[in-house]
């Protein structure tokens, strides 16, 4: 029975007139179907920990790993779609974890009358992303004890982060340590910040 209302989302973005860019979640259409808990988590980052998983069954319609899914006051990633299992139905395997606002500030580059590469300015990018743990280290420096916390930021595809970017993840600023981008349908960076114990 098809009984949990949810809303199909889309990422939209939009420019200013400074070519700064800001990408959101945006109702693509409002669908009706299963909503389940599993107690298993849901492995959808290589480098991450797992998250819960939560399997949805939809009467099949246009879909990809590029949506996203709101349901309640949740917002759900969606790691899986299987067209395969039932007759006119869809099943979404979906990670229960909730996008994070951030923001990163990236020169940029245009080639003169010479051909030559010049510098365009800061633009600001403004996107959603989801971000899970990877794990917590503890060092010793003198004189003050200093937390190591490391992190996996799952983004939009269209969102390009390099090496060394200062990204803002909920006011918190991280730096960019290794980048994953092999994926067709999202990147993962592996940011940290080191903050005094």
């Amino acid at each position: 029975m098809l009984d949990a209302k949810m809303t199909v989302l889309s990422l939209e973005s939009e420019s200013d007139s400074s070519g700064n860019i800001t990408y959101g979640w945006l109702p693509y259409h409002e669908t009706w179907g299963t909503y389940e808990l599993k107690q298993a988590r849901n492995i959808f980052s290589a480098v991450a920990l797992g998250a819960r998983t939560v399997e949805i069954t939809l009467r099949r319609q246009p879909i990809s790993l590029d949506n996203s899914i709101f349901r309640g006051e949740r917002q759900l990633f969606i790691t899986q779609i299987d067209d395969t299992a039932t007759p006119h139905f869809t099943t979404l395997t979906t990670a229960l974890i909730d996008p994070v606002n951030c923001s990163v500030e990236q020169e940029t580059f245009k080639k003169n009358d010479l051909n030559r590469l010049i510098s365009d300015g800061i633009k600001k990018t403004t996107f959603p992303a989801w971000m899970t743990e990877k794990y917590l280290g503890r060092t010793q420096a003198e004189p003050q004890v200093v937390l190591d916390t490391m992190y996996v930021l799952i983004t939009p595809k269209v969102v390009e982060l390099e090496a060394g970017d200062l990204v803002t993840v909920e006011e918190k600023t991280y730096k960019v340590y290794i980048a994953h981008t092999l994926d067709d349908h999202k990147n993962e960076y592996e940011i940290a910040r080191k903050d005094e114990a």
